[in-house]
């Protein structure tokens, strides 16, 4: 008997040692589970952003189109400008006032 009780003392004990085992092993895959959930977490606030950037990027690119619209109509109408004030001054050069009265009215020059 008392060899049977050995032999049932080295199954327990090894029973135990795989339980241990089990259960370590166990905390190990629940604290890698924790942490996966973490980075899935984390993988997902990354994405929010990105979506946040393109929708910012997407309004910045309309508001860069008006901008360069206007630059466009900016420079339409100073080229327009310049035609106009050419026209002023050959208009002021060849002005029929100021041919004949050139000498009698200096405020005319």
């Amino acid at each position: 008997r008392s060899s049977d009780l050995g032999k049932w003392d080295v199954f327990s004990e090894n029973l135990l040692a795989d339980v241990r085992g089990a259960r370590s092993a166990m905390n190990e895959i629940e604290i890698r589970h924790k942490e996966l959930l973490k980075l899935e977490s984390r993988i997902r606030e990354i994405h929010e952003l990105f979506l946040q950037m393109a929708v910012l990027v997407e309004e910045q690119a309309d508001i860069l189109n008006i901008i360069e619209l206007n630059v466009e109509k900016v420079q339409d109408y100073v080229g327009q400008a310049n035609v106009q004030v050419r026209k002023a001054v050959e208009y002021k050069k060849n002005h029929p006032c100021r041919k004949l009265c050139c000498c009698c009215f200096p405020c005319c020059n």
